[in-house]
């Protein structure tokens, strides 16, 4: 008898379980054919974070400002955002070909000896201009 009285109490809950259980299927539906693939457009937009800089995280900067016809060390550093394989970096300069910078060499910090530590995109296959 009070399995029966159990059993007439849970149904009192049936309505409301069923709208909470429908709800969450077409809050599913619905993030499954247009919020993923929004949410994945939205990420590709900007797949990493790349700044300009060395030494601590707070010296780092979106833009580097240099004087005409200086020789600096750029020292680019990218985080990425998304998980992925990377196999090519596009850096360059915006203008006329006499009139923007071109990058002299390539310094991998990471290599500490090794003909790959340093190359000239005007040699190095690898790389063109």
């Amino acid at each position: 008898m009070a399995g029966a009285g159990m059993s007439i109490a849970v149904l009192g809950y049936a309505p409301a379980a069923s709208a909470g259980l429908g709800v969450l299927t077409v809050g599913l539906i619905l993030w499954i054919n247009w919020g993923r693939p929004w949410w994945s457009k939205r990420r590709m937009r900007r797949p990493f974070a790349a700044y300009f800089g060395s030494g601590a995280r707070s010296e780092w900067a979106r833009e580097l400002r240099v004087p005409a016809h200086a020789e600096i060390d750029i020292q680019l550093r990218l985080e990425p955002r998304l998980h992925y394989t990377q196999h090519e970096i596009v850096f360059g300069f915006d203008g006329l070909p006499g009139d923007r910078r071109e990058p002299l060499r390539v310094h991998n910090s990471f290599i500490k000896v090794g003909l790959a530590k340093y190359q000239t995109p005007r040699e190095d296959p690898g790389h063109y201009i």
